[in-house]
């Protein structure tokens, strides 16, 4: 990964958050706003990842601990590692719980109390693929080896538990398709 790549994986998450650059939002942003601290800690330190060197690693390190003290204070946890694409907005901080092993497609949006993880045995053991465009509501699950599709909307507490086509809304315990193309 490049630090150009990173720049426009920051920017991205950026616009997400906000319709126009300045700096001086984006340094407040970056001091005050737990949800893109969050994402712009997670890029630098997948950059840093993806160096070789003894300074990166170091840097690394420290990346690391400033992601615990954050995890700490907000509830979420998302490692350094996670492929994550463009655009990632955490609407509300608390209790989101991402496996490291998850691939999540561009303009992911995700909201509190929101699990994307693993599953350790039987037919679906493993780690869901996010498409591009999705939503994940508050208290949702996305669980397993599975593939949610492009423009999902899945709805407040639901547990996903299979795959999920292109251009749904899912809900319910274990989700279902509740609407199509968000009608």
């Amino acid at each position: 990964m490049t630090f150009k790549e990173t720049k426009g994986l920051i920017r991205s998450d950026y616009y997400r958050l906000r319709e126009s650059f300045s700096f001086p939002k984006f340094i407040k942003d970056l001091i005050f706003n737990s949800s893109f601290k969050t994402t712009f800690w997670l890029r630098i330190g997948n950059y840093l990842n993806s160096k070789r060197n003894i300074v990166a690693k170091i840097l690394k390190l420290l990346v690391e601990v400033k992601m615990w003290r954050n995890t700490n204070r907000t509830g979420i946890q998302i490692k350094i590692g996670t492929d994550v694409g463009p655009g990632l907005n955490i609407h509300h901080i608390s209790g989101i719980i991402m496996s490291p092993e998850v691939k999540i497609g561009k303009n992911f949006t995700i909201y509190q109390g929101v699990t994307v993880g693993r599953v350790h045995s039987g037919k679906k053991a493993g780690v869901p693929t996010v498409g591009d465009n999705v939503t994940a509501f508050a208290g949702s699950k996305i669980l397993g080896n599975i593939k949610i599709g492009d423009n999902v909307i899945i709805g407040a507490n639901a547990v996903v538990l299979s795959d999920v086509p292109d251009n749904v809304t899912v809900g319910g315990i274990p989700a279902k398709i509740i609407s199509q193309n968000h009608n």
